[in-house]
């Protein structure tokens, strides 16, 4: 089994990077995606924690969103600050979720993550429209742990 490092190649990283810019200027809210191999207990608390720990809590919408893949322990969660969890239906993260474990199974870590991003961005672009002095609060840049 593949670990953390090894499940993206480099063009996919990219890509990844490239199309939460192109989320993020569609909506104001900051995505992130975050890999590591294991998760001890629950993957949305430690979802949770890492939304309050990368600063995704700091925005000025509370509008924060991460997407939590612990590869070898074969755990995924999305989660979002309280601006976004005010708007946004309870079913809709766990449909996506399921959506996007689903290519997690085949061991195809990028469609995943990407499917997440494109129904993310669908969804709270209504609610959260770019605004005129919009600015990146976030780094789009993978984190790993």
């Amino acid at each position: 089994m593949k670990n953390y490092k090894e499940i993206l190649s480099d063009e996919e990283k990219k890509a990844l990077v490239d199309l939460i810019h192109v989320a993020e200027q569609e909506t104001s809210c900051e995505i992130k995606v975050h890999l590591n191999d294991n998760c001890k207990g629950d993957v949305l608390q430690k979802a949770c924690e890492l939304l309050n720990s990368l600063g995704l809590v700091k925005t000025k919408a509370r509008n924060g969103i991460i997407l939590y893949l612990a590869v070898k322990d074969r755990k995924y969660a999305i989660a979002g600050d309280e601006g976004i969890l005010a708007r946004v239906p309870n079913d809709f993260w766990t449909e996506t979720n399921q959506q996007s474990i689903a290519f997690f199974k085949k061991e195809q870590y990028f469609e995943g993550l990407q499917h997440s991003i494109i129904q993310i961005t669908k969804t709270v672009r209504t609610d959260f429209p770019v605004e005129a002095d919009d600015h990146n609060e976030i780094s789009n840049d993978i984190s790993y742990e």
